[in-house]
Formats: structure tokens, C-alpha cells, sequence
């Protein structure tokens, strides 16, 4: 019964037109023969717990099962320095930090939690610099470091096996492939809670690092304070991570399949949902197959020039600029792919005749003022303000035009859905039909179709354009005591 009491009427989706919906015929007694029921439904059916608490909504259905999630978190953080005054003018120093992180707080339903879920995340920076002073007024500092971190993330169901393939069903998890990062439960749902719900980002494997070094130079002339300087930053990613249509695969059942459509007829809900799901008819079915490691090596580059001003006793100005450029990043072992939106074409850069950079021009004007000024108005009272522009400094492989779980052909994000005419009434498949075999191109000439059901989010020559920031501000400090 729905919540104000009528009946939701289940339709046989085999009678009638299954294009308009129209002319189906009603299950007797709104039962769904035995005969009809798929049985790797009944099965996975079973994995249902029974209701331990009185629910709310449509039927009692809603909030009526309770159940108790452990989580914990452990972080360990090591740090040691040492600093050698070698000179009177001269000193060096380094230092090492690790993290040792473990989070683990993932849930998958109905198969609850484990001690092996989570995420276990290790950092090491390595960092050492220097300051130099020649003389009073002229200041050399440098500084370098090298920062990796090493993360993994799975769910509760990942050390299970396959649980896809187990239960019979085609073209789930690695897709008979032997590889173990797709283990686990594919994602059902069925109108309930989704069985199978673990989060479509794990499992996790990444390995991301940053070299950076910068110097800068002080001198002092006058009343005016120079400095300027010039940084480097190298960033370099591999990450196994194919997330957007689940790796283990995705089944939505076709809740208008049971439905009809006409004078009378109702909206389809979780009911209906739930029948399709039992005769094991299959509205989308989605996979996520990662072709390629996502990698991303990109080059970073600032310098900036600021002069602190003391015009008089009462006026500081801070006048500085600072240029930030940032080439087009690239994959380990190849440029940059894009897709051809006239054509539809996924194009590789640098290969087949195509541009290294597939038309992607770095900003070169990338200038960013700071401006500040501080006036005495008297021994107690001081009047500050400041103006600065900061750019968008994300590396370009986290940035969503970049990132490689949804960029073809690094990722095959596959969507399976009903034939034209049918989409809205019909269903694409069956359980036991599963998911097609999905397979990888080949790179060699440049350009590929992007195929119809698969998915791809595509640089454009605006995606090189960082967003920015203006900020200002204005303070009044006053002595009171």
C-alpha cells in the first residue's frame, strides 16, 4: 500500500506495448508468479535483512532495519629537524615529516563493515634549505622539498572475491579479466536500499608526489626593502581510480517496465522498482573499465618582485607583482587527449599528426598585484589595507577538465540503456544478460570514435584559463591599554 492507502497496481511488463506502455495487463492479485521471478534475484534478495524496527513511510518500508557501524581513525606523525649554523652568516637546515594515517570508516550494505576498509594514507616531505647573509642589507634563502604520498582505499567488500561474477552475472567486477582491483559487490538498485552500496571511488591506489625550490633575494637600500624570487614546482601523479560507473558495475531496474500508462494509471515508485528488480529486468546497466593508469606530470613556474616602502614615519606601502605560468600538463608516456566535439573523435596529442598540445595554450599573462599600505594616524591608532589577485594553482590533473576518471580513453565509463522507442516503458536488459564486454581502442593512429555508450569530459582551449581571486581588506588597529 502507498502512504495514503491505495494500492500500487503491478503490471506484467510482457503484455501491452512496450514502447507507449499502454494496454498491460495487471498481475492477479498484484502477485508476481513465482515462474516469472528471476532467480539470481531471489538470490540476491536473500542479502535483504529482516526489518528489526518498526519503519515509517509507504508499507512500513522506510528506516525500519538498524544496524551499528565501527569506525576509527589512528594518525601518526614523525617529525625530526636539524639546523647547522655554519657560519656566522650561513645556515642550513633540513627536515623529515611522515604521516602515517588509517581511516576507517566505509559501509557497505548488506554486508556491514570490516577491519580492512578505509583508507591508509603514508606522507613523507623531505624538505632542507638555507639562509645566507652577505652583509647588512643583502639576504639569500633557498628552500627544496620532495613530498610523496602513498594512499589505498577499499571497502568492506573487497577482500570477498568477486561477488558479481560469483553470483553469475556477466560482465561485472573485472569482467573475467584476473585482475583483483575490481573485486567486491556490484551496485543494485532495486528500489530499497541499493544492495551493494559500496562508494563508487574505491578501491584507491595513488601515488602522487611534489618536488618543489624556490629562492628568493632581500636587499635593503635606503628605506626601501626589495625581494624577489622565483619557484618551481613539479607534480607527477599515477592513480588507479576508474570511480564514475563503478567498477564493479551498476544495475538500476526499469520501474516503468511494470507500470502502465493511460486513463487511471499511476506514477511508478519504489514498488514498481521492486518488482522489476525481482523478474531481474534491467532499466541501465553501468561499468567503469580503466584502459589507462591516470598519470599527470606538469610543470609549474612563479616569480615575483615586492618593495616594502617607508615613505615616513607614518606611511608603509607594500607594492608587489608576482607571474605565474603553467604549461600544459602531459600523461607519463604521451600528450594530452582530447575529444573533437564536431566529430565526436577522441584525439591523442602528438600522435597521428596532431598537435602536441592539442591547441591548448598555456597563459602567459598571468600577473597578479599585491598591493598593501599602513598609516599611523597616531601612537595608539594605525589604519591598514591590502589588495591582492590569487590564481587557481591546482595542479591541472585535479581539475575536472583534466582528471582522468572520466576522460576517454584512460577510463571506459559505460551507460547501457533501452533502444530508441523503448526507453521510457522497457527495460535494456536482464540480470542474466549482465554487462557487455567492454574493451579498449587502439592509440596508435591518434583518433578514435568515441563510442555511443560511453561517457567523456574533454578539455577546451577556455580550460587553460585558472580562476582567480581578488581579495581585499581594510583594518583599523587601536591601542587600548
Amino acid at each position: 500500500l502507498n502512504a495514503n492507502g491505495t494500492l500500487q497496481r503491478i503490471y506484467d511488463p510482457l503484455s501491452g506495448d512496450q514502447a507507449s506502455g499502454t494496454g498491460r495487463v495487471q498481475f492477479d492479485n498484484n502477485i508476481i508468479p513465482v515462474g516469472r521471478m528471476n532467480a539470481l534475484s531471489r538470490r540476491l534478495q536473500d542479502y535483504y535483512p529482516l526489518p528489526n524496527v518498526e519503519g515509517t513511510g509507504a508499507g512500513g518500508f522506510t528506516n525500519n532495519y538498524r544496524t551499528t557501524r565501527h569506525a576509527f581513525t589512528d594518525r601518526h606523525n614523525y617529525d625530526a629537524k636539524v639546523n647547522w649554523n655554519r657560519t656566522s652568516s650561513h645556515q642550513l637546515w633540513g627536515k623529515y615529516s611522515h604521516m602515517n594515517a588509517v581511516v576507517d570508516d566505509l559501509f557497505n550494505f548488506p554486508l556491514g563493515s570490516s577491519d580492512d576498509d578505509g583508507c591508509d594514507t603514508k606522507v613523507h616531505l623531505i624538505t632542507g634549505g638555507q639562509t645566507w647573509s652577505f652583509g647588512k642589507s643583502l639576504l639569500l634563502d633557498s628552500a627544496v622539498g620532495v613530498s610523496i604520498m602513498d594512499q589505498f582505499c577499499s571497502s568492506a567488500d573487497f577482500g570477498l572475491g568477486m561477488l558479481g561474477l560469483d553470483f553469475g552475472i556477466p560482465g561485472t567486477n573485472d569482467q573475467g579479466r584476473g585482475d583483483p582491483r575490481y573485486a567486491g559487490m556490484p551496485e543494485f538498485r532495486t528500489g530499497f536500499q541499493a544492495l551493494g552500496n559500496s562508494p563508487t571511488w574505491t578501491p584507491t591506489y595513488r601515488d602522487e608526489g611534489t618536488t618543489s625550490i624556490s629562492s628568493n633575494v632581500t636587499k635593503v637600500v635606503s628605506n626601501h626593502d626589495f625581494r624577489f624570487g622565483y619557484r618551481l614546482d613539479y607534480l607527477h601523479l599515477d592513480n588507479w581510480q576508474p570511480e564514475r560507473a563503478n567498477p564493479r558495475g551498476r544495475f538500476d531496474f526499469a520501474q516503468n517496465s511494470t507500470r502502465t500508462f493511460g486513463t487511471g494509471s499511476q506514477t511508478a515508485n519504489f514498488y514498481n522498482m521492486y518488482a522489476a528488480f525481482l523478474m531481474g529486468l534491467v532499466g541501465t546497466a553501468r561499468k567503469s573499465y580503466q584502459y589507462e593508469l591516470f598519470t599527470g606530470r606538469e610543470w609549474q613556474h612563479a616569480m615575483y618582485f615586492r618593495d616594502r616602502w617607508s615613505v615616513n614615519q607614518k606611511i608603509t606601502l607594500d607594492l608587489g607583482l608576482r607571474w605565474e605560468y603553467y604549461p600544459i600538463m602531459t600523461r607519463a608516456d604521451r600528450q594530452i587527449e582530447m575529444l573533437d566535439r564536431n566529430t565526436l573523435d577522441v584525439l591523442i596529442g602528438g600522435v597521428g599528426g596532431n598537435p602536441k598540445n592539442m591547441g591548448l595554450e598555456a597563459p602567459k599573462d598571468a600577473f597578479a598585484p599585491r598591493l598593501g599600505g599602513v598609516y599611523r594616524l597616531n601612537d595608539s591608532t594605525v589604519l591598514r589595507s591590502g589588495y591582492g589577485v590569487t590564481f587557481d594553482a591546482r595542479g591541472m590533473s585535479a581539475q575536472e577538465a583534466f582528471r582522468g576518471d572520466f576522460s576517454y580513453p584512460l577510463v571506459l565509463n559505460a551507460l547501457f540503456q533501452p533502444v530508441a522507442g523503448t526507453n521510457t516503458f522497457g527495460w535494456y536488459g536482464t540480470l542474466n544478460q549482465g554487462i557487455p564486454l567492454l574493451t579498449g581502442p587502439d592509440l596508435s593512429t591518434g583518433r578514435m570514435h568515441l563510442p555511443n555508450d560511453y561517457g567523456m569530459q574533454t578539455a577546451v582551449p577556455e580550460s587553460t584559463h585558472r580562476g582567480r581571486t581578488h581579495s581585499w581588506n581594510v583594518a583599523l588597529e587601536r591601542r587600548v591599554f
